[in-house]
Formats: structure tokens, sequence, C-alpha cells
């Protein structure tokens, strides 16, 4: 929890709605690193270390994912309990129980959705890759910057650190290798992606994190503050959700269909279908940078505002 944030709401009905609206944060956060993970699985690129080994695990024994996480995740819970009990919050419990089994029927919508795609090709397997990458780093963000606890399998680490007097760095290796071996032997979802989640995600989550995370934090603390707003916070989660979703389904679509469609191509049509994809990424490329110098402008009219504020004060 964000507490020097939160500590600014003296009124305990809004330290409530922050704290509903928090979970609420954290639950589409959890959703989205999950629908991620889904993609990572149904297109065989990798999973997290520690869901690769759930999804080994369960194969062997015959249970569903969501079952034996959520048991794999109870165990874990209990010895971090005895550890160090503050590292749990609501959002430990949501992740816990929900992670498992999103993943699970998310992978079945994956299967129903995209069920023509027996034989992927490079560029399929990218845009699982790349789709699967941004949800889950984004879900990560948003879940973590809510700050209501950690999942269970994210404690360890803080705690080894502490305990074993080694740095955090080093404790989350050594639990990622650990638990990418484990996975290997059980015979788990490993891939590309579950060595890039390790070692590389951070970054990405980060991005999110300064970007969307923390920005959409700051709000729901102004919005406790201020109830009036939230109709407005709550038209603009739905319009960002419909489009999110639809860009989303759109990439995917259109990768697929030029998947099918490059086999059919003529060498001169294949030539003239690179020029054009060539075209789209430059101008896209223009566009976010548009809408990068515009944000930085918004923000720094949006500093100096604040800091002539507090001048006069």
């Amino acid at each position: 929890m964000n507490n020097q944030d939160n500590s600014l709401i003296s009124d305990p009905k809004g330290k409530i709605f922050d704290v509903s609206l928090r979970i609420l944060m954290a639950l589409i956060g959890i959703f989205l690193l999950s629908i991620g993970t889904s993609f990572l699985l149904g297109g065989h690129v990798g999973t997290p270390p520690f869901t690769a080994t759930n999804v080994g695990a369960s194969n062997m024994l015959h249970i569903g994912l969501g079952n034996f996480q959520l048991a794999f995740n109870l165990i874990i819970l209990v010895v971090v309990l005895f550890l160090d009990h503050s590292m749990i919050g609501i959002g430990t419990i949501l992740n816990m129980v929900l992670v498992g089994y999103i993943i699970q029927y998310g992978n079945v919508w994956y299967q129903n959705t995209f069920a023509t795609n027996h034989h992927m090709g490079l560029l399929l397997i990218i845009g699982d890759l790349v789709i699967g990458m941004l949800l889950f780093t984004f879900g990560a963000s948003l879940y973590m910057c809510a700050d209501l606890g950690v999942a269970p399998y994210d404690a360890i680490a803080p705690i080894a650190s502490s305990r074993l007097h080694i740095k955090y760095k080093t404790a989350r290796v050594i639990q990622d290798i650990a638990f990418m071996i484990c996975a290997l032997l059980v015979h788990g979802s490993v891939g590309v992606a579950t060595f890039v989640i390790a070692f590389f995600a951070g970054p990405l989550i980060n991005y999110w994190t300064i970007h969307v995370s923390r920005p959409v934090l700051h709000n729901i603390h102004l919005i406790a503050e201020n109830k009036t707003k939230i109709r407005r916070l709550g038209s603009s989660l739905k319009q960002a959700g419909i489009i999110s979703y639809k860009t989303v389904i759109s990439w995917y679509r259109e990768t697929l269909q030029t998947q099918l469609s490059a086999s059919r191509y003529s060498n001169h049509e294949l030539d003239e279908q690179l020029d054009i994809a060539k075209n789209n990424l430059l101008r896209a490329q223009k566009i976010y940078k548009s809408m990068q110098d515009e944000y930085d402008v918004l923000t720094q009219e949006k500093k100096r505002r604040l800091d002539a504020t507090n001048e006069k004060q």
C-alpha cells in the first residue's frame, strides 16, 4: 500500500474507497497478467518459471492447473506467514486464488479462438510472445503498484535476502533458476519467454509502472478524496479496456492473416508487402513520438502549475 499518499486521505470512508479502487486495480492486473500467460502457454513459447513448474507438475499428476497452483501457493503461504506475515495482504490472496484458474481457462479460450493454428509459423510465434509479454508485464505492473501484498512466490526472494543477508537480485535469480530446473524436470512449459521473464521483464514492468500504473494510482488517491470524479474515471477505464482488447485481437488476427498469406505471395508481391509493412512501422513510430512529445509537454505544464501553487502557499 502506498502509505504516504493514502495517509493524506483523512476521511475513513475515503480510505475504504481508496482501498476498494486499488483492489479493482489489482484484479485488472491479475486478469491481464494471467491472460498474457495464457498467450505464452498457448503459443508454446514458455511461461514464467513458477507457472512452468505448475503446468508440468499438474500435467504429470493429472490435476487442473488452477487446483494445483492454488494448493502449491497455500503451502508457500504458510511458510511466508511464519517467516514474514507483513508481506501478505488481500492482493496476495487474490493472486493466489485467481491466477492459476484464469490461466487454465484462458488457455481453453486461446485454443478455441485460435484453433486453426495447427502449424504455427515464425510470425505467429512472435505474435504470441509479444502479446503475451506485453499483457503479462502490464498486468504485473498494475498488480504490484496497487501495493496490496505480494504473491506467495514473489515473497520468497525478499525473505531469503533478509534472512540470509544476500542481495535481493541474487536471491531472485537463484529462485527463478531453481524453479526453471524444476520445470524442466517435470516437463513444464519452459521456453524463450521463461528466460525473458526471469531475467529481462523488469525494465518493461518499470516502463508500465512509470507511464501507466503510478498515474492510475495517483488518480485513485485523488478520487478517494473526491468521489465525484469516479464517473469520469470509470468511463475512461471502460474505453481504455475496450480499445486495448480490440487492439490486441486485431494485432493477433493480422499476424495470423499475414502468416497464412505469406506463403502465397510471389517474390515481387512479398517485396511489396515488406515495403508496406516498413512504411506502416515508420508511421507508427512517428505517431508514438508525437504522442510522447505531447505527453511530455502536458507533464511539464502540470509540474509548472503545481510549482506555482506551492509558491503561493
